[in-house]
């Protein structure tokens, strides 16, 4: 994590400047479309026991109007960690949010915002960015309000291929 709690997770770092400490590249989970959904979970992957600490929108149902951002970002409210989808507790813009409308490492005045705030390792999801100005611009921000500066191992397991997996077992190592 950053100083304020942030992890940046984006497909191409050059779009952020210094705000993207963790460029990863297409077809990761940093490279949503505005239409898949992004979950934290404890556990391994994948197995039953998992446990989802958060996630924005429902595992196995196609994305619907009201909760898809193409071209656009999802911005949680005030409200904490929800291991089930709640539409209320975010914002939608869809259709014309561009990389410079975005705020990576900035959420509801908490991080590299006008004013930071610290608060007191939870993670959250805070924000996940489609801009209509390209896929290279494309990100997952988290937040963890108690553990700053925090360096999280990126080592994918072997034997799995798929990105999106191993990010959730890096991350979730420290859960």
């Amino acid at each position: 994590t950053d100083e304020y709690g942030f992890i940046v997770l984006c497909v191409n770092s050059g779009s952020y400047g210094n705000k993207c400490k963790y460029p990863l590249g297409q077809n990761t989970i940093a490279d949503n479309p505005g239409d898949v959904d992004v979950a934290i979970v404890k556990g391994t992957v994948p197995s039953a026991t998992n446990v989802i600490v958060d996630i924005y929108g429902v595992p196995g149902e196609p994305a619907f109007g009201y909760n898809t951002f193409v071209n656009g970002r999802v911005n949680r409210r005030e409200d904490p960690e929800n291991p089930t989808f709640d539409f209320a507790n975010w914002d939608i813009e869809s259709g014309s949010t561009t990389s410079a409308n975005t705020d990576p490492g900035c959420w509801n005045g908490i991080g590299d915002c006008d004013v930071p705030n610290v608060l007191s390792l939870k993670l959250i999801i805070t924000e996940i960015v489609d801009p209509s100005d390209g896929p290279q611009n494309r990100f997952v921000e988290l937040f963890s309000p108690d553990k700053k500066n925090y360096i999280i191992p990126f080592r994918q397991p072997q034997g799995i291929q798929d990105r999106r997996v191993w990010l959730h077992r890096a991350l979730c190592e420290q859960c």
